[in-house]
């Protein structure tokens, strides 16, 4: 779709259907209803509106998601959407700490972010997010994340949750030094809790002095690699799964010997399934 669309009826994108709203195009759900059970795809503007053409949050229940809606850089949503029926998945794409702070405060119907490149000349080679947005739950769950571009590095500024973490292929991503920060005159660490699973067929990294990292699973997929840099504190895990680490054929698990003073990462799990390369292990808690 490239021009002005207004949808006054019912509108029902069926399983396997894809929309398209390309950059010149502006759909707009006036009093109508919307059920999207395929993929629905924004580069330029939607809006879910009354009747008579406002911005009311209840013309956004009027949209039902059982698909994928996917929110692209640049694209302009109206606001109404945040409040439609949300069963399925809704992909806001980031490039920017903006855009990042914009997707956790506004985009509260979003259930995954994925961050992609920039589109520049020359393309920018890397990216550092430092949530400066608390990440919050939407629809009472924590927000998914997947990195799909090279040279991302995740700097919590303060202590954060997200949901399941993704690492594609030909992506890459470290996380920053864990470091703290006064809440309520209380110093606490600012790590990354991740509510879910870790899923690697890029690169994921952690970075020496990050600790206390945590999630449910690992798994590190053919083609991929996990790589732990050292511990600056003598009692603290680096990242504890809770249950299962996997390394497939194909993939590499590292974590790097001592230097000087430092100790090398430490990595717990209750359950180690040994398909690819170890250097290093982790340790196996009964």
């Amino acid at each position: 779709i490239d021009e002005v669309v207004d949808v006054r009826g019912a509108m029902t994108v069926n399983k396997g259907a894809e929309v398209s709203i390309e950059s010149n195009g502006d759909v707009n759900v006036k009093g109508g209803t919307l059920v999207n059970d395929g993929t629905i795809e924004v580069d330029g503007k939607f809006a879910m509106l009354d009747a008579q053409g406002t911005t009311v949050a209840s013309a956004g229940q009027n949209m039902t998601n059982n698909g994928t809606f996917i929110d692209n850089v640049g694209s302009t949503i109206g606001g109404a959407t945040q409040y439609m029926n949300q069963n399925g998945e809704y992909i806001c794409k980031v490039n920017s700490e903006y855009r990042l702070s914009e997707a956790y405060i506004n985009k509260t119907a979003c259930s995954t972010i994925q961050f992609v490149e920039l589109e520049t000349s020359p393309a920018t080679t890397s990216y550092n997010y430092v949530f400066t947005a608390t990440p919050v739950q939407h629809n009472g769950e924590h927000v998914k994340i997947i990195v799909d571009v090279a040279n991302v590095t995740f700097t919590p500024g303060k202590a954060i949750t997200i949901g399941d973490l993704t690492v594609n292929s030909g992506a890459d991503l470290e996380i920053a030094k864990t470091s703290t920060s006064t809440v309520n005159k209380v110093q606490v660490l600012n790590t990354i809790t991740v509510a879910g699973d870790i899923n690697v067929t890029g690169d994921f990294k952690t970075a020496t002095g990050v600790v206390n990292m945590t999630a449910d699973n690992m798994t590190v997929n053919k083609g991929g690699t996990a790589k732990f840099e050292n511990r600056t504190s003598q009692t603290d895990k680096t990242m504890e799964i809770s249950s299962t680490i996997e390394v497939k054929n194909g993939a590499t698990f590292t974590i790097t010997d001592a230097t000087g003073s430092n100790l090398p990462a430490y990595i717990t799990c209750t359950k180690l399934i040994e398909g690819g390369t170890f250097n290093g292990k982790p340790e196996v808690i009964l």
